[in-house]
């Protein structure tokens, strides 16, 4: 048995360092799969190494990574917004992460502890405290204006690091998220466990009632906002034990897991 590295692709301008062994694996330490087949045509099994692209950035105090999709070659944080690490199983409590209401800014109202109130807001974009707004009345949203939805999925769209998302990244709408999870040839999850398995390690962080402010499902369901609308309602992901699916009848009351791509 042996193992030797051998320097190839220099077509194209493109060097890679490849790892032959008695298993007929090839280890590329810097191209992506796209660019490994665009210069040497198919190869089979493959096996990329660590993303040597990898960014590190803090955000409102927590500390991100940075992980590249093997399905669209698109840039997403490591973690769940708010999140101390990137999952180690799908019941990680470490890793669930803050709770956002639809489309609102990065207030207070999305961490664990915050207070409850039963006064809705007037301004979408700067509610002026921290506190998770419930609702028991249709349509189940926090705020009276923006029924529409508008200046919140433009908020969610915003890159300048003044929302949820830092620098260069925003919250992905609802096409975005199926490329990576539902769509043919994408992680193509069915239940929490693929969702786990996939390269976003999505946890079963459960929710945050909009109706009383409590949480519920933990560790047995996921949630992931899109900044999407869906009439007077938002596009979620949803996954459990036996199920996964896109949602979009979820009201924008409720709280729940973002995660950021890159713009």
């Amino acid at each position: 048995m042996f193992t030797r590295k051998k320097e190839i692709c220099k077509s194209m301008g493109i060097v890679a360092m490849l790892t032959l062994g008695t298993s007929s694996t090839l280890q590329a330490d810097s191209l992506t799969q796209t660019q490994l087949h665009a210069t040497i045509g198919i190869v089979t099994n493959f096996i990329l190494s660590a993303d040597t692209t990898s960014i590190s950035m803090t955000h409102n105090g927590v500390i991100y990574g940075s992980v590249t999709s093997p399905h669209t070659g698109r840039v997403w944080l490591d973690r769940n917004l708010g999140a101390l690490q990137v999952c180690t199983s799908f019941d990680d409590e470490d890793c669930y992460g803050d709770y956002y209401q639809w489309g609102r800014n990065a207030d207070g109202h999305e961490k664990s502890l915050s207070n409850t109130t039963a006064t809705l807001t007037n301004n979408p974009t700067t509610v002026g405290h921290g506190d998770f707004i419930t609702s028991t009345s249709i349509p189940y949203d926090w705020t009276l204006v923006d029924g529409f939805g508008i200046t919140r999925t433009s908020n969610w769209f915003g890159v300048n690091g003044a929302s949820v998302c830092p620098l260069d990244f925003r919250v992905p709408s609802i096409a975005e998220l199926n490329a990576e999870l539902f769509d043919m040839g994408s992680a193509e999850i069915h239940n929490r466990l693929d969702a786990f398995n996939s390269f976003l390690k999505l946890p079963s962080a459960g929710t945050r009632s909009g109706l009383s402010g409590s949480f519920g499902s933990l560790h047995m369901w996921g949630y992931l906002w899109s900044r999407s609308v869906s009439g007077a309602n938002a596009y979620s992901l949803s996954y459990n034990s036996i199920n996964a699916s896109v949602n979009g009848f979820d009201n924008r009351i409720w709280g729940q897991a973002v995660r950021c791509i890159k713009k």
